[in-house]
């Protein structure tokens, strides 16, 4: 049972992190490149798209992963629509760069639907905490935030 005060935590968290998701979102729809190197529309307004569906998946996956009673069709729906969005990306993205990373998450998102098939929130809940790693890892690696 998670206490009260990490819950709370959490959430707060979660709403953070669903604040930049939206501005990203909005920032999705205008014509700002993503990235310095990358000055194609055609490939970084799908791009920014991608990840702004991945963002909003993942921070419905972690309010998901706090409720009493976990809906677990829910989270494989949103796992899928992880994927769609990781291939999305894969898709428009022609930098080999990313190839590796796109991968791993892929293999991690399989994992997190295995765990919601077996209901082990757990488990689901360590994997989501390693997906978040991976995904900040990736965004130092490809885009680094300058101070």
């Amino acid at each position: 049972m998670i206490s009260v005060m990490k819950k709370r935590l959490f959430l707060a968290f979660a709403v953070l992190l669903a604040g930049s998701a939206v501005a990203a979102e909005k920032v999705a729809k205008t014509d700002a490149p993503i990235h310095p190197s990358i000055t194609d529309p055609e490939i970084y307004i799908p791009l920014r798209e991608g990840m702004t569906a991945l963002e909003m998946r993942f921070v419905d996956l972690q309010i998901m992963a706090t409720e009493d009673k976990v809906d677990y069709k829910a989270v494989k729906k949103a796992l899928d629509d992880m994927e769609a969005s990781s291939k999305k990306i894969r898709k428009v993205n022609p930098s080999e760069a990313l190839r590796e990373p796109l991968e791993k998450l892929g293999a991690q998102l399989d994992g997190l639907q295995r765990d919601a098939k077996r209901r082990d929130l757990a488990a689901l809940k360590g994997n989501l905490d390693l997906l978040f790693q991976t995904c900040f890892k990736c965004h130092q690696a490809h885009a680094p935030l300058k101070p």
